[in-house]
């Protein structure tokens, strides 16, 4: 075929760097390709060809000779598109040429078009050497064209101040660090494609501000699917990014935990940090996917999916967290934990399909206010010993809620609690609301329909409760009390229920009183929900669960040893500390510079 001859023959002379010669094969390669419609595939082919000679040949020469050969390669460029649209090296050709005529913007659309195409064949783009060579001679800031038209590049915080994460290798944890480093205020721009295997963890020091933003194809809500044990896309962070009296944003980031480890947290805000999440999602095997301690820190989280976590949200150490238009779901454990003075705010989030409870408020936790949430089928792996909300001490309020097929209790209180229920439904559960030991309601326009007992107050020693308008329905039992306690207070037609009291008998309610006393759950509260007696004492954090092992101290009847580095992770014995340090390491140097 004399086409194909002189095609071979115009690849030699390109070869040997004789431009002239190849061009002048390629074009009567070309002219008889033209002739024939069926051979459009290979015309693109040797458009291609003659596109890269003008160019080379282009680089030889200076001024208008220059640029007239550069414009004869983007011309070819385009006719090569225009005879096979799906040939990526047509869009090569054209990216490269208006490179060089000074069109940097016009270019990366070609080079998107390119990703594009690598995609649909599932080919993976970042080992395409000669694209990204392409790629590096693009400054970030004329990259501006393609970014704008990514739907999320308004949220992005500092656009003068801006760190890519392409597909090309430029993501490696040296680039993010670094660039982290030396900017105290920082974007870091996710393109699609783009995901991150973490070897050691991102730690946000004091004063810094950093932006994490997910940038979409126009159309799609989120920047990324979700990802899979074979194939994770996204960006994923095997470690912990720790934020350290800082500032971290993320927007439209997945982030994947692969390590089944505990105390080990996608997210940790730590010494008054701050933390804004929107639009992200979470699976985390960790201990709990996000969680925010010490006095000062914030942590916001609105749009997020926090889906197959072994924990959920943890809220600790005084800090306060949002949690807005969220969903918490197939949590193996709890799916929001407060603890040790942290302060909960909920709205609009669903919380479902947790294996413990769906949020605890532990001792000495300040409280929560949840608004329009909703709580279905909690306590899926233990049972009736679980409640769907448990609140051991603190002042809550939960207003317009459902909480529904819970197969434990729907709302349970415990000593020293003080709740506002008001306008919310508890349905489908063994208990809809217990009160016990020493707690304080005021319960209002509630529905409690179709739980197997309405309403149980025990040993709750005199304490003031309230009903005002509720309705409790289809039980076997609306009120149970037991036979110490007082009727509540009750307002309204709709309470024309039963009370049913019972007697547990003397002997029963003595050892019940010494066990509460044992546990101080009969002292006097101070102004902030701890005993009077212990105002001094500590309640960990979070429950000690040896990584080396997966046991915890009650399973082992021990009290297991705190690592000496950092000072936060717990051990039942010097071999599984020796077996974890491989995985514990990285994580230990951060947590350990936290603190200084």
């Amino acid at each position: 075929m004399a086409w194909a001859c002189a095609k071979e023959e115009g690849n030699q002379y390109f070869a040997n760097r004789r431009y002239n010669d190849a061009i002048e094969k390629y074009s009567y390669a070309i002219q008889i390709l033209a002739s024939n419609p069926e051979l459009s595939a290979d015309l693109a082919r040797v458009y291609s060809n003659r596109s890269a000679a003008y160019l080379q040949m282009g680089l030889t020469f200076h001024d208008s000779e220059r640029t007239e050969c550069f414009r004869h390669s983007l011309a070819d460029g385009h006719n090569c598109i225009a005879a096979d649209s799906d040939f990526e090296k047509g869009h090569f050709r054209v990216a490269k040429a208006l490179l060089c005529l000074n069109y940097k913007g016009d270019g990366l659309d070609h080079i998107t078009k390119i990703i594009e195409l690598h995609r649909q064949r599932k080919t993976d783009y970042r080992q395409d050497k000669v694209l990204a060579q392409l790629m590096k001679d693009y400054k970030y800031w004329q990259q501006r064209k393609v970014l704008r038209s990514y739907q999320v590049w308004d949220k992005v915080k500092y656009k003068d101040k801006c760190f890519v994460i392409d597909p090309y290798g430029a993501g490696d944890m040296e680039h993010i660090q670094s660039a982290i480093n030396m900017m105290s205020r920082v974007s870091l721009l996710v393109l699609p494609g783009a995901f991150l295997f973490r070897e050691k963890g991102i730690l946000i020091k004091p004063q810094q501000d950093i932006d994490i933003v997910g940038l979409c194809h126009p159309g799609e809500e989120t920047a990324f699917e979700t990802p899979n044990d074979t194939a994770p896309q996204g960006v994923i962070f095997d470690h912990t990014v720790t934020v350290v009296n800082g500032i971290l944003s993320m927007t439209n980031i997945t982030v994947r935990q692969q390590f089944n480890h505990a105390e080990r947290h996608a997210i940790l805000v730590v010494k008054g940090g701050k933390c804004m999440l929107n639009n992200c999602k979470f699976w985390s095997k960790a201990s709990g996917s996000i969680a925010a301690t010490d006095p000062g820190s914030k942590l916001v989280a609105r749009n997020c999916v926090l889906n197959e976590s072994c924990g959920g949200i943890i809220v600790c150490g005084q800090s306060k967290v949002v949690v807005d238009q969220c969903q918490i779901t197939n949590v193996a454990r709890i799916g929001v934990e407060i603890r040790d003075g942290g302060f909960l705010t909920m709205r609009d989030t669903e919380v479902s399909n947790s294996g413990r409870q769906g949020l605890v408020c532990h001792a000495y936790g300040e409280g929560f206010h949840l608004q329009r949430c909703k709580f279905m089928n909690n306590a899926c792996h233990f049972g009736e010993n679980e409640a769907a909300i448990s609140v051991a001490t603190g002042k809550v309020s939960v207003a317009e809620c459902e909480i529904l097929n819970n197969k434990g209790t729907g709302l349970g209180l415990d000593s020293g609690s003080h709740c506002i229920l008001k306008d919310s439904q508890i349905s489908g559960s063994k208990v809809a609301l217990s009160l016990c030991h020493g707690c304080t309601a005021h319960i209002t326009n509630n529905k409690l329909i179709n739980n197997r007992y309405g309403l149980t107050i025990l040993f709750n020693l005199g304490k003031d409760i309230v009903l005002q308008g509720n309705t409790i329905e289809a039980a076997l039992n609306e009120i149970i009390l037991t036979k110490e306690d007082s009727v509540p207070k009750m307002t309204g037609a709709e309470h024309k229920v039963e009370v049913f009291q019972i007697d547990i008998g003397e002997q029963m309610l003595s050892e019940k009183l010494k066990i509460l006393r044992k546990q101080k759950k009969l002292n006097k509260f101070d102004e902030n929900n701890r005993p009077a007696s212990a105002r001094d004492e500590r309640v960990p954090t979070q429950m000690r669960v040896c990584p080396g092992c997966g046991l915890d101290e009650e399973a082992k009847r021990q009290a297991f040893k705190k690592c000496s580095a950092c000072k936060v992770t717990f051990y039942c014995s010097a071999d599984c500390q020796k077996k974890d340090w491989e995985m514990h390491k990285n994580q230990c140097r951060l947590l350990k510079e936290a603190q200084h």
